[in-house]
């Protein structure tokens, strides 16, 4: 099973419990097989400014950071890192807070790079959780059956759908 975790909400952040739980869900499903991966952002819970790296920097895992291609030329750096069997792709924003991030352009950024791990990875399961319009704004989540929060699009020789209902923060 292919699991893709996609959220403007970090996955990373260790001030969110909705991360920590996340966090824990992925690592004991990639434990037992399943090929779990993440797209996400810097945008973070604490009340101050933090920078991405400050996150980075308590995990002491190593990271590195690429341009990603985009359309008509243009790239955006991402950061890619592996956190127990779970690869994580994390798109900086310029700030932290939910309320300033992510601006129009970097919305579209995200929505862009989506596709291309939509594409490339084709997930079974799509997990994501709180209401940012860039978190459920992608064309190919049309293709799963959404809930607000988690959506599953079936294998092609099966017809099982699974979709939850859960409340926003």
């Amino acid at each position: 099973m292919r699991l893709l975790f996609f959220s403007i909400h970090c996955y990373l952040d260790p001030s969110s419990g909705a991360a920590s739980c996340t966090r824990k869900m992925l690592e004991l499903l990639a434990a037992r097989g399943a090929d779990c991966r993440v797209l996400t952002t810097g945008i973070l819970d604490p009340e101050r400014e933090t920078s991405l790296d400050e996150v980075l920097a308590t995990l002491a895992l190593p990271a590195g950071r690429f341009p990603a291609q985009l359309g008509r030329g243009r790239v955006a750096e991402v950061v890619d890192l592996g956190v127990n069997g779970v690869r994580v792709t994390v798109m900086p924003t310029a700030s932290s807070r939910a309320e300033r991030s992510p601006d129009p352009r970097e919305s579209a950024i995200f929505l862009e790079l989506a596709e291309q791990v939509f594409d490339r990875f084709r997930p079974d399961v799509l997990l994501t959780y709180a209401g940012h319009p860039a978190s459920l704004r992608s064309p190919d989540l049309r293709d799963f059956d959404v809930g607000p929060n988690l959506g599953s699009r079936p294998r092609r020789r099966s017809s099982r759908r699974v979709s939850t209902r859960c409340p926003d923060r």
